[in-house]
Formats: structure tokens, C-alpha cells, sequence
């Protein structure tokens, strides 16, 4: 019997590697795949605990020639050679093959005991590169195994960030979601940079390379509700107007309707946005009196890029008492209190009645004269609330609903399902 042994992180695995594993066994390459998920010491930025990305294996596997072993989870790091001599020793009378890309191969003689490997085991590459050969691999080449298998681009880093941002997944099998939903797996840690996060005014002369990939984080993150319409686009200093505003390398340009609902959805997602931004090493600042100079329909301007300063805050927050925007118990609430808004105003009261958090906007006829971005910042302290549930393993649901309470000098934007 041919058994293939396919390792990897598996973090999470993904449609790729279900059908490189089909395709296999499927073609006769092998007659057995065992996958093999790398132990916790494996040095790698988001690594999950291994029971996890096991269990999400075992859900994969479903053909009796199809499985998943602990080996490694069980032993921490062990070296590929290690492994496959493991396996041997388990079926010591079938042929072992280890399962790697091209890309792995090009650089295979930079690993360990790679010509122990190579006289003792075969490799079966995903590759169509069948006519290439490195001049290392020369005398091993009857145990080299092209597959002619095309190589999906699917990237466990981008899944990753999907699923952080709105909690879902095309590339992945939906009893795998169902499984990273069920333990909270890959969730994003924005909270404690609620308590860190301040506005950067002064930033570094210097360029963001992947700036386009930080842009495309905005339209991962979903609003309250389904009901939101912007657009965003680059600008840079020179194709912006307004007074007195920050000077950053990029700004973010967001335009779009100014409804209620609207605004509430931009806030939210722009605040998280820009605590993802704080997490990843990069500072903002919110520009609420700047605009473009050829657009139309500009709701808010953030610079964005290195900051030139400390990122964190060092200094208390200017905010009002907890006690003052919201009357429950729930000690969360303190993330609600640090949100920012248009001067400093904090234009939200959160009344605890009912199981519900009915949620008021602040009614101020002379403000709003010259300030039209009140329900954004509502957005904002909803960000805030969402992720502090979050933090306390409770599910956030907000529904829009402007009639369902009073208090006066507010009005009421809608309430959170307790």
C-alpha cells in the first residue's frame, strides 16, 4: 500500500487541502492520506492550539482512506524526517510518501537530513513543474513524484483575516466554521486597544507598502445591520480641504449616504477598523472638518500610517463617568465610555431596562448646526459595546428602533438584546 502523509499547519484547514487530498487518492497516486498537523511549538504568527486544528481535520475526513493523525500535536516539534520514520515504524511494510508543494521542494536541501529523506522515503509533489529539476535533487529523481495537480492559490492568512473581520469563510468546509464559531477560534483581540488607542496628530514621513491590503481590511468588517452603502477610495494631503487637519501619508476618504442608519454602520466599522489599525502597529486620527477637493458625498476623512510619536497613550482619558451614558451593572461598560467622538461630546445615554440596552442619541439643535456626524459616533460607542461583549463571551445583537423608548432630551437610535 502507498501511504501519503501530508503535514502542515492546517491553520485552518481549507478546500485546498481537502481536494489536494482527493485528488490523490482519486488519480492513484496513493492509497492512503494521513494529514498531520504540526505541534504547538511550531513557531508560526497565529498559530492555534493543535487539538483545534486536529478536530477540524477529523471533520474533513470523509473517506475510510482519508485520516488524521496526533502524532505531532501529541510530541510537539519534530523534524519531517522523525515523522515519516514514525510512520514507517506504524506500517513498516507499505510505502511511505511525504506530500509537499514545489515551492517547499525548491529550498528541500536547507532541511533536516533531507538525503536521509530522500533515500528512504518518496515525495510526491503538487506541482505542474514535472519538467523541472534542481540540480540538488539530481541523484534522487526515482524518488521524486510529480503529480500534475494544479495548486490552488487559496491563503490560510487571508481565511484567517475573513474570519476575524465578519466571522465567515468561503474557502472553508462549513463544518469547519461551524467548529471555529463553536470555540471562538481566530477571533480578533481588539479590546484592549480600546484602552490603549489615541488619536496620532504627527506621523512619520514614510509610506505603508501594503496599503491596498490595509484598505481592503474595511470592507471585511460588517455594520449593525445589513443596511449600509459607502464607498471608499486613497487621497493623499495635497487632494484634501479643510482646516488645520493632521498631516498623515494616506487618508481614507469614505462617502456615501448621510441617513441615520447609514452613519451608525460607518462609525461601527470605521472604529473597528481603526483598532485593527492601533493592533497592527499603525496610528489614525479621525478628520470630521476635512473633505476632498473633486468628490462629492464625503462623510469622513482618517489619516492614517506610522506614527511619529508613542502610538499608545500614556495620559487618563477625557471622558465622562460611566455613570453618566449608561445606568446598568454591566462593568463593561467602562469600553462604551472610552469612545471617541466630534468634540469630545460623547452624544449617546445606554438605558439597561427590560433585557434591553435601549440607546439614545443626545439632541443638541446648536451642535448640530455645525457637526452633522452625531450618529456616526453613536456607530463608534456601538463598536465599542459590541467588541466589550465579545470580551465577555456575550452575543451582540442591535436592532434599529427609533419609537420603542423615551428619555428626554434624547432620541432613541434602537436597543441591544440582553
Amino acid at each position: 500500500m502507498k501511504i501519503g502523509i501530508f503535514g502542515g499547519s492546517f491553520n485552518p484547514p481549507h478546500v485546498k487541502h481537502k481536494k489536494i487530498a482527493d485528488k490523490l487518492l482519486e488519480n492513484g497516486y496513493i492509497d492512503k492520506l494521513i494529514f498531520v498537523p504540526t505541534g504547538d511549538d511550531y513557531q508560526k504568527k497565529d498559530l492555534i492550539d493543535g487539538i483545534h486544528r486536529y478536530n477540524m481535520l477529523k471533520l474533513i475526513c470523509d473517506k475510510d482512506n482519508l485520516l488524521v493523525s496526533d502524532y505531532e500535536v501529541k510530541n510537539g516539534l519534530k523534524y519531517t524526517y522523525e515523522t515519516l520514520d514514525y510512520f514507517k515504524s506504524q506500517y513498516p511494510n507499505d510505502e511511505i510518501y511525504f506530500v509537499l508543494g514545489f515551492d517547499n521542494l525548491s529550498y528541500f536541501n536547507k532541511w533536516k537530513n533531507y538525503e536521509y529523506i530522500l533515500n528512504n522515503y518518496k515525495l510526491l509533489v503538487i506541482s505542474r513543474n514535472d519538467d523541472v529539476l534542481l540540480d540538488f535533487l539530481s541523484d534522487y529523481k526515482n524518488n521524486i513524484i510529480y503529480t500534475n495537480l494544479e495548486k490552488e492559490d487559496v491563503s490560510s492568512s487571508e481565511i484567517r483575516e475573513n474570519l476575524k473581520s465578519n466571522r465567515n469563510s468561503n474557502k472553508i468546509d462549513e463544518a469547519v466554521k461551524s467548529y471555529i464559531l463553536k470555540h471562538d477560534l481566530y477571533k480578533e483581540n481588539l479590546y484592549d486597544f480600546i484602552f490603549k488607542r489615541k488619536s496620532i496628530r504627527k506621523f512619520l514621513d514614510k509610506k505603508i507598502e501594503n496599503v491596498d491590503y490595509v484598505l481592503e481590511k474595511v470592507k471585511l468588517y460588517s455594520g449593525v445591520s445589513n443596511s449600509v452603502e459607502f464607498s471608499i477610495s486613497l487621497k493623499g494631503y495635497s487632494e484634501l480641504k479643510g482646516f488645520n487637519f493632521a498631516r498623515a501619508p494616506h487618508y481614507l476618504v469614505v462617502s456615501g449616504k448621510k441617513n441615520q442608519t447609514n452613519l451608525v454602520n460607518i462609525g461601527y466599522i470605521l472604529q473597528k477598523w481603526t483598532l485593527w489599525l492601533a493592533s497592527i502597529g499603525l496610528g489614525s486620527v479621525w478628520l470630521g472638518l476635512a473633505d476632498t477637493k473633486y468628490e462629492k458625498d464625503t462623510i469622513i476623512v482618517i489619516g492614517f500610517g506610522y506614527a511619529a510619536g508613542n502610538l499608545f497613550r500614556n495620559e487618563e482619558f477625557k471622558r465622562k463617568n460611566v455613570s453618566e451614558i449608561y445606568n446598568g451593572n454591566l462593568k463593561f461598560f467602562e469600553a462604551t465610555r472610552l469612545a471617541q467622538s466630534g468634540l469630545n461630546g460623547q452624544p449617546w445615554y445606554f438605558l439597561e431596562k427590560n433585557n434591553f440596552i435601549y440607546v439614545f442619541k443626545k439632541e443638541n439643535k446648536i451642535m448640530n448646526m455645525f457637526y452633522s456626524l452625531t450618529d456616526l459616533d453613536i456607530g463608534i460607542s456601538l463598536a465599542n459595546t459590541a467588541i466589550a461583549f465579545e470580551n465577555e463571551k456575550k452575543n451582540f445583537e442591535f436592532v434599529f428602533e427609533t419609537d420603542s423608548e423615551t428619555l428626554e432630551g434624547y432620541t432613541c437610535i434602537g436597543k441591544i438584546l440582553l
